[in-house]
């Protein structure tokens, strides 16, 4: 099926990972590879065909890379790309996912390099505090852990933290081993004992999400978690593996930081089925339960109730976050309009499903221009349902 799904790939890969980075319900397939060949970057059209979109995306990184990952460490809903690579001279990388289908070095200005060996990485929220932090192994030199200072730069702590392993790091894995809610990190050596570091915790709070499915694959693969609770935003996805060698908890984990309730956990499982829940109590694991039919099923104190609208309010726009309730999947559009109506920006036309959808925008129109300061629209129109909400951009 190989020639026909359209990955044909004859470079040396090295690691492929899985995520759905434009948020359209279909994971697309990223590669990793080594010799310095580019990576690729195929684009789930949805028929059970691909397109490689690596140019127009930005992620077509050379520098010999070992492995990535996918994580969402701006909370804004969608997944950005974190790249490693294998010799001492070039660095990793960080693209943040733009929103609109490209994505932006960020390396620097969030000061994630790393120039070691490196082997693998993995986004978690070690602290708790709602914001995903990152750890990195290196087969030669310190493993790094970066954290998330939550303004899109991150603080390397691995030695303060206890965690800078300097050994060689062939493979590890995240999980709360001892059910406190703090992730606990297991590293598997190279002709070294292997390691169990305890997270000694702190005052945050969390919710853990066990997952019991009964119509999608027996693990819940693919399954897409979105948690919201006052600014708190949190995206997760069940993934089968991630980094080089490694695989974390089943357990689907959010740090909370200071928040004492969840307004509303979203779960949209591979079978396209959403389960709902709302007022959720923090510092505990629930168990979320597929629905019995084909059907949508949402497990929920009230009926959803439509809405849209962007945060913040107002916005000095670098990124934007439009949310939308839908109570039925709706055909539509969803669009910035300005106060006369006129289209600004089409951020996505076609299938919306039911339940609660989240589009970054970067403040810029059709044409990639930035839209000057003043009031705005996010605007959808369904063949039922037309939903505008108002927002003002300072410039």
């Amino acid at each position: 099926m190989t020639d026909e799904a359209g990955l044909i790939d004859y470079t040396w890969t090295s690691a492929a990972l899985w995520g759905d980075y434009n948020n359209d319900g279909y994971p697309d397939l990223y590669l990793a590879n080594a010799h310095s060949e580019a990576n690729i970057l195929y684009r789930n059209n949805g028929d059970g065909t691909f397109t490689d979109v690596t140019g127009s995306a930005g992620v077509g990184n050379t520098g010999w890379s070992r492995s990535a990952a996918w994580g969402d460490y701006d909370n804004d809903m969608d997944l950005d790309l974190y790249v490693v690579n294998g010799w001492a001279d070039t660095r990793n990388v960080l693209y943040r996912n733009n929103g609109d289908g490209t994505f932006t070095d960020v390396t620097d200005q969030a000061g994630v390099s790393d120039l070691s060996d490196g082997y693998g990485a993995m986004w978690i929220d070690y602290d708790n505090d709602g914001y995903l932090d990152l750890y990195v192994s290196n087969f030669y030199g310190p493993n790094k852990l970066f954290h998330n200072n939550g303004d899109g730069t991150f603080t390397e702590v691995a030695m303060s933290e206890g965690v800078a392993f300097e050994g060689n790091t062939d493979g590890f894995a995240w999980g709360d081993y001892n059910g406190d809610g703090f992730l606990d990190l297991y590293l598997a050596t190279l002709n070294e004992t292997n390691i169990l570091y305890k997270n000694l915790g702190n005052d945050n709070h969390w919710l853990e999400v066990k997952l019991s499915p009964s119509i999608s694959n027996a693990s819940a693969i693919g399954t897409r978690l979105e948690l919201y609770s006052g600014d708190i935003t949190g995206l997760r996805f069940v993934e089968g593996g991630m980094g080089r060698f490694s695989q974390n908890s089943l357990i689907v984990h959010f740090g909370l930081g200071d928040k004492t309730h969840v307004d509303s956990l979203l779960v949209f499982w591979p079978s396209g089925i959403t389960t709902v829940l709302y007022d959720l109590g923090v510092d505990t694991m629930i168990t979320v339960s597929e629905g019995p039919t084909g059907v949508e099923h949402r497990s929920i104190k009230s009926p959803l109730r439509p809405y849209i609208g962007v945060l913040p309010n107002p916005v000095d726009v670098t990124s934007a976050l439009i949310k939308l309730v839908l109570p039925a999947a709706e055909n539509g559009r969803l669009s910035i309009v300005d106060v006369a109506g006129r289209k600004v920006r089409e951020l996505r036309e076609g299938y919306f499903r039911a339940g609660l959808h989240s589009f970054s925008w970067n403040g810029k129109d059709d044409l990639g221009n930035p839209v000057p300061g003043g009031v705005y629209f996010a605007d959808f129109k369904g063949k039922k349902l037309h939903l505008s909400g108002k927002f003002t951009i300072i410039r």
